[in-house]
This record gives structure tokens, C-alpha cells and sequence, in this order.
């Protein structure tokens, strides 16, 4: 289950999740109460301001699932809470460990990644991506998660993104990038289209929609092609080499 829903009135927020589902829920909840204010804005003209404190709350919010998530580290590896570390560590523990713990700490990942989806007050299309630091980002036309979000990235990124895009385009493109984020490991073939409208409506892709893509698209594969003399030339005078020259070893490559 890669996704949750959250609902104000009429409008709804889709959020994908990877990574620990426990941990992605409780950010999740506490993320919670800045997307609803976030829903509830109503004016157009304060979209931008409404958008970065939107970002500034969640960022917020994240800092302290974080700081929860370490003092529970801390407590479960030390025998200790976090302030008890941080006031009595250097003296209770050798030097290297103490600088070890404190460098887990500053690198510690929540575990977990959100994408947070939905609509502003003049009803645009929002995207914020939360990384396992707790930062979040506010991203535009796509974005990804997860281990296979790389790959994903990869191939999302040559699209040449327009202000509107059909939809039976977007799927397409959409499609492309998660086959073939399905050869990176732990990526599972499973796979649900959906489709928000304003904020309002949701929607499915068909079985029959999605194997309509999935034949096209599946197996994805670079089609072989056939290796000419004449792609490559002596780098002494810069001739085309001989069509009856041999192509060069492998190792010569």
C-alpha cells in the first residue's frame, strides 16, 4: 500500500510513500495538519506565500518526527535519552564513540519518503517531495521516490514537459519511467495509474488502459544495431577508415 489519502471537504491530497511504512505513516501524520491548512487557503493571488509556508510547516513537522526518531535511537543504542547525551556523553563515553554517535546523528535518516500531491487556491497542481532528511522540496512537472526513483528520474527528465500534456502522453511517459525503474532492485512490478482532476476527482486507470500501455511499453528493450566501418576514422589524418578495414578488437575500443 504505497498510498494514503487526505481529505478537506471537497478536496483531497494523494500521498505516495516509500520506504518504512511505519515510519512513512508517522510522518505522515505529522505532516497531517500543515496540508490541511494548506487545503483550506482560498485565495488565488497568495498561492506562491501560501506554497512556501506550506514547505516551511513540513519541514517543521519533519524536524521533529526526526528528533523523535534519534531520541529513540539514542535511548534503544546508549541506554540514555538525547539530553542526557548530549550533556553527560562526552564524559560517560570514550572520545571516538562520542563523535561517532554525534555523526549518526547528523546523518540520520528518517527512513522514509513522501510525495505530497495536490492543488493550491487557484487550483494548480502542487508537487513537494520529502527526502529522508526531512527536507522538502518543491518540485514541478514530475517526481520521484524510492529506490527505483533514479531510474524513474532518468528517463522523466529527456521529456520535454509542456505547460499542458495530453493525457494519454503523460501516461505514456509515466509508464516508460516506472518499467524501466523495474530492473533496479526491490522495485515490484505493481502498479496503479492514478488520475486527480483539481483536487476534486479521482480517478482509475482501466485494466484494459493499463495493458494497452504495458504492451507497448514491455519488454523494454534498446533495439540491436549493426556496427559499420565507416563510423570510425584514422586519428592520424582523420580519414574515413576503409569499408574493408576490420573493426577494431574489443580491447582497442
Amino acid at each position: 500500500d504505497k498510498l494514503r489519502d487526505i481529505d478537506e471537504g471537497e478536496l483531497g491530497c494523494r500521498v505516495l510513500l516509500a520506504g518504512s511504512p511505519t515510519r512513512a505513516d508517522h510522518l505522515i501524520t505529522a505532516c497531517e495538519p500543515a496540508i490541511r491548512s494548506f487545503m483550506g487557503k482560498t485565495n488565488p493571488d497568495d498561492t506562491d506565500l501560501d506554497t512556501d509556508r506550506l514547505l516551511q510547516d513540513l519541514r517543521d513537522a519533519a524536524k521533529l518526527a526526526r528528533r523523535g526518531l534519534v531520541n529513540d535511537w539514542v535511548s534503544t543504542t546508549l541506554n540514555m535519552d538525547f539530553e542526557e547525551f548530549r550533556k553527560h556523553g562526552r564524559s560517560e563515553l570514550l572520545e571516538s564513540h562520542y563523535h561517532d554517535v554525534w555523526e549518526t546523528i547528523r546523518r540520520y535518516d528518517i527512513g522514509a519518503e513522501l510525495l505530497i500531491t495536490l492543488f493550491d487556491a487557484s487550483r494548480e497542481p502542487v508537487i513537494i517531495r520529502m527526502d529522508g532528511m526531512g527536507d522538502a522540496l518543491w518540485e514541478s512537472d514530475y517526481s520521484t521516490i524510492g529506490t527505483g526513483g533514479p531510474t524513474a528520474r532518468a528517463f522523466l527528465c529527456q521529456v520535454d514537459w509542456p505547460g499542458e500534456m495530453p493525457l494519454g502522453e503523460c501516461m505514456y511517459e509515466v509508464l516508460r519511467a516506472k518499467f524501466a525503474a523495474e530492473k533496479t532492485r526491490d522495485v515490484g512490478r505493481g502498479t496503479t495509474v492514478n488520475i486527480s482532476v483539481e483536487g476534486r476527482k479521482h480517478y482509475l486507470a482501466s485494466q484494459k488502459g493499463f495493458e494497452f500501455y504495458q504492451r507497448r511499453l514491455m519488454p523494454y528493450k534498446t533495439p540491436k544495431l549493426r556496427f559499420d566501418p565507416s563510423f570510425i576514422e584514422d586519428d592520424s589524418d582523420h580519414e574515413p577508415a576503409s569499408v574493408k578495414q576490420e573493426p577494431p578488437t574489443r580491447s582497442s575500443e
